[in-house]
């Protein structure tokens, strides 16, 4: 009788959602592919920089200690990653997004409001950084992963698109912002946007499992005679995952890769700058690196419901290899065009593979906290990418020779993804 209950109860509450023949896991993934558009990922990663020069010019900052600003937030968010994936398990990923959201937006505006030096800047973006992660892949993915099994892969590479989408539209329009407005009215318009996009679509679409609207992942109706299941997923536990040396291979490799990639992308505005471009035209630019990594997201998303995730992952760093190459020589703006347009499908598959390879090679047992486990190697990686590019200005006198290093730390990554093993299912 209670079996028969919880499946009315259930059946019932599938009828409050839409379907219009559509599986409901698709509106999921819409609507997290619409918050990551304003998270902290394509603030930090690829918007930011479009504010280097301004924060210079008022405050007499070199671009070092602009980018430590970035390097701050993202040692903030790291810090608090494996903890983000804690109170995922324990509250679930939709409370977490939705307090993350409003605090993620007060904090991007009190960079606009409190800012009066270097080290309020610093004080701030740490804040901002810290507050961050949930509106990160994080618990987007974690609810992905409950919705989706065979078209989990293409449904992760969707959601994370929602980056490469917000890296297209923020950076021109924060370049806007800044050259009409100034640059606290460009954090201000990011302060507003972050909780007024992700409140409203989080609390009408998302549901944390697809059992709260009476379905099987894939979307089979929960029936009487389909009854709902017990959650027992295969895969290693956290304690398990942290003790295998696949961990440590694909944290390392995920740091390296990071940092060179992250570099290149934050400090891209500044190296156009310095090679004669604009300041429209070098944040334009920008938005083709965005453009590439959506498709590197989606494609790479795809690939990895077809082909192991490591062979993937090597695919898509040799890829961005092959860019850094390009990028190291390249001058006219239809070569710069074309190579970061490749050099950004490497970094947004890089970004979206995270989580297929938490999966490929531990499991679904403890997911959401071997995912936040890893997140350090990302995010230390995103805080010595803006560090180490700044020093290679700063020291060179120029960015002409920096690429050359990111080739050798993207070949390191390559090789140390190679030893990562699949778990035994």
């Amino acid at each position: 009788m209670r079996q028969a209950h919880q499946s009315a109860v259930a059946i019932s509450e599938a009828a409050t959602v839409p379907s219009a023949g559509v599986f409901y896991g698709w509106w999921i993934a819409a609507a997290s592919f619409v918050c990551l558009m304003v998270g902290i990922n394509p603030i930090a990663n690829l918007t930011f920089g479009v504010f280097f020069p301004a924060l210079s010019q008022e405050f007499g900052w070199s671009r070092s200690q602009a980018a430590q600003g970035v390097s701050l937030a993202m040692l903030g968010f790291t810090f608090m990653q494996p903890l983000t994936g804690k109170l995922i398990t324990r509250y679930g990923a939709k409370r977490i997004i939705l307090g993350s959201a409003t605090l993620f937006g007060l904090g991007l505006l009190s960079i606009a409001l409190c800012v009066v030096g270097r080290w309020s800047f610093y004080a701030c973006t740490f804040v901002w950084g810290a507050v961050a992660g949930g509106t990160s892949p994080l618990p987007h993915g974690t609810i992905i992963a409950r919705w989706f099994t065979r078209r989990r892969g293409l449904a992760m590479g969707m959601v994370a698109a929602g980056v490469a989408a917000g890296g297209m539209v923020l950076p021109p329009l924060v370049s806007y912002l800044i050259t009409t407005y100034g640059w606290r009215v460009g954090f201000v318009v990011l302060g507003i946007l972050a909780p007024c996009v992700t409140l409203p679509v989080v609390s009408l679409v998302t549901r944390n499992t697809p059992e709260e609207v009476g379905l099987h992942p894939d979307g089979a109706p929960i029936t009487q005679e389909s009854p709902r299941p017990r959650a027992v997923l295969a895969g290693y536990t956290a304690a398990e995952a942290r003790a295998s040396r696949t961990f440590w291979l694909l944290a390392l490799s995920l740091f390296i890769a990071v940092t060179t990639l992250q570099s290149s992308a934050v400090h891209l505005v500044p190296l156009l700058l310095d090679r004669g471009f604009a300041l429209t035209q070098a944040a334009s630019v920008v938005s083709f690196l965005a453009a590439g990594a959506f498709i590197g997201m989606v494609s790479s998303g795809y690939l990895v419901d077809k082909f192991a995730a490591r062979v993937v992952a090597i695919g898509f760093f040799v890829n961005a290899a092959i860019s850094l190459v390009f990028l190291w020589g390249v001058q006219s703006w239809l070569g710069t065009v074309a190579t970061v347009l490749l050099l950004g499908i490497g970094l947004g598959a890089m970004v979206q593979l995270i989580p297929a390879l938490v999966s490929w090679c531990f499991g679904m047992r403890a997911f959401g906290e071997i995912y936040g486990m890893l997140m350090p190697a990302f995010g230390f990686g995103t805080v010595m990418g803006p560090l180490l590019g700044g020093w290679l200005h700063d020291a060179m006198g120029s960015y002409q020779q920096t690429p050359l290093g990111y080739i050798v730390g993207v070949v390191c990554a390559v090789l140390l993804m190679a030893g990562i093993r699949k778990y035994p299912e």
